[in-house]
Parts: structure tokens; sequence; C-alpha cells
């Protein structure tokens, strides 16, 4: 499948919409979608699906993108693009944890003098096999 690239209008590039009252100097973010990988939710009510993509923004490398989008791809929510080494790390993460902690989870009382180090880090993490 050939990347598909558009501009506001719907033609040839695409970017992130502006209002008309936006800076007259403004150009529309290119963007270039390699592949679309999966539809993770659908609004029925306004049609538009969040999507994970691979995806280059202006011109950068490609990325793996998280975001919605409108049925016809013209029109953007803010999202999430992962660089590779990012998107490794957070395989990593999800092939170890239990999915029940999303629902069955209540945080701890923290310490009022809880700092960074208390996080997980992520390079500590077992590697997906």
């Amino acid at each position: 499948m050939d990347p598909e690239t558009r501009n506001e209008e719907g033609k040839a590039t695409n970017g992130n919409q502006r209002s008309e009252n936006s800076s007259s100097d403004y150009k529309p973010m290119e963007r270039v979608i390699r592949a679309t990988l999966a539809s993770l939710r659908e609004n029925q009510k306004s049609g538009w699906k969040r999507l994970v993509t691979v995806t280059q923004w202006g011109g950068g490398k490609f990325k793996l993108d998280i975001r919605e989008w409108n049925s016809d791809m013209t029109r953007s929510t803010k999202g999430m693009t992962f660089t590779r080494s990012e998107v490794e790390k957070l395989r990593n993460v999800l092939s170890i944890i239990d999915l029940n902690i999303i629902d069955d989870f209540t945080p701890p009382e923290a310490p009022a003098n809880v700092n960074s180090e208390a996080a997980v880090n992520v390079e500590s993490l077992p590697k997906a096999v």
C-alpha cells in the first residue's frame, strides 16, 4: 500500500487543523501514513477512530502514532508518537504487567516526600520474548 499524504483541504498533504483565527504564517504539518496497524476504538456517533499507524510528521522519521482521526483522515486530535526505542520499551512493559491492575488498582497513599526514584525503571524490566 502506498503512503497516504493530504493537506488541510484533503488534498496532497495533511496537517493538524487550526481555526480561521490562526496566525497567517501557520503552515500545516505534513504527514505521510505508511501503514494503519489497528483501530482501537470508534465513536459511533461522530465516526472518529483511535488508530495506531506508522506515520511521518513534517518530513521526520517514521514513528508509531496513536491518535483519533475523522472518517476521511483529513483531521486528527493531538496524539502520541513513539520512536522504535520507545515502542520496544513499551512492548516490554505491556508484556509483563497484569492487566487487572487497570481495573483493580488502588493507589497506596504516597508519603509527602515521594521522589522520582520510586518510579519503575523501564530499563530494569525483563525483556519480552
